[in-house]
């Protein structure tokens, strides 16, 4: 950066080839973060190989190059990677302030919320404790996200909420930390079966019970015959891995359709998955292969 107001890139991109080949040559106006005033220019220079952008960048350390009269500015464009990395290190050296896992160590949930209620009725008494950064409210389901600036504030409203619960128009609000209904979530999911590969009759919940109680106590079955799977909790996650063993092992089938075979899995196993398959498709394949090679392509902004 720092170009000149008036530059040629036919110019610039003779400068920088006696570095390399470039593979590409990019001007783009920025305004610098958190600044005002004119846009500046900024020029991303990709080479085909990265050592020849080490080398240019080597160069305009030891010798600056100039344009037009105006000294250059040389630095290697950060890659995504890179900046996530440098996010991460932030979070965790201020005490995970930064970044969406910091954000979830200093949120609360909240719940039973009437659907009367402002979003500035919701924050008022969760502000006479700390400083609230960010609410989201569900109108619908009737919860929301408290997200507070400190984890000390966010434990600050959890022992509050144990010793006198918050009444918000007469209705008492249970407030649990985000991370702890995450790992609740987390061991219901591993003691929870996905049960798929019904034929066009559903099973019945006495016959999903019978065949899953052969490997522990049961809490709930859950049948959703539209989308043809099933929900099978059990009491401990043990009892449920043993019911994927076991079906990985001899195989089942249902009593009435002798000839189908479930498909039985973890719950989580199966939510991992289905994310894994929702991100492939269009942006999965090849276009995902091209942004994945102009992210590790060797680039210098000048």
């Amino acid at each position: 950066n720092q170009l000149p107001a008036e530059f040629d890139k036919t110019e610039l991109r003779e400068l920088f080839s006696q570095f390399g080949e470039i593979r590409s040559l990019e001007a783009k106006k920025q305004r610098p973060k958190g600044a005002d005033g004119p846009l500046s220019t900024h020029v991303f220079i990709t080479y085909k190989e990265k050592a020849d952008a080490e080398k240019a960048i080597a160069s305009a350390q030891e010798t600056p190059l100039s344009l037009n009269g105006a000294t250059l500015n040389v630095e290697l464009r950060k890659s995504k990677e890179d900046k996530g990395r440098k996010a991460d290190a932030n979070g965790t050296a201020n005490g995970s302030k930064n970044g969406k896992q910091g954000a979830q160590e200093r949120k609360v949930y909240l719940s039973h919320l009437s659907h009367s209620l402002t979003e500035a009725e919701i924050r008022a008494p969760f502000e006479q404790i700390g400083v609230v950064t960010k609410l989201t409210v569900n109108q619908r389901d009737s919860f929301a996200s408290v997200t507070f600036k400190t984890k000390e504030d966010m434990d600050k409203v959890i022992a509050v909420a144990k010793e006198t619960p918050f009444k918000l128009e007469g209705v008492e609000l249970v407030v649990e930390a985000w991370q702890s209904l995450r790992t609740k979530r987390d061991e219901k999911l591993a003691r929870t079966l996905h049960v798929s590969g019904f034929g066009e009759k559903a099973p019945t919940d006495a016959q999903l019970h019978e065949m899953f109680s052969l490997h522990g106590a049961i809490d709930t079955v859950n049948i959703r015959p539209i989308r043809k799977f099933a929900l099978v909790e059990f009491e401990t996650s043990e009892s449920a891995a043993t019911a994927v063993e076991k079906a990985k092992a001899d195989g089942l089938g249902l009593p009435a359709e002798g000839e189908e075979t479930l498909t039985v899995e973890l719950s989580s196993h199966n939510r991992r998955g289905a994310r894994r398959n929702t991100g492939r498709g269009r942006k999965g394949g090849k276009q995902a292969d091209v942004a994945g090679a102009a992210a590790s392509a060797p680039t210098i902004i000048a």
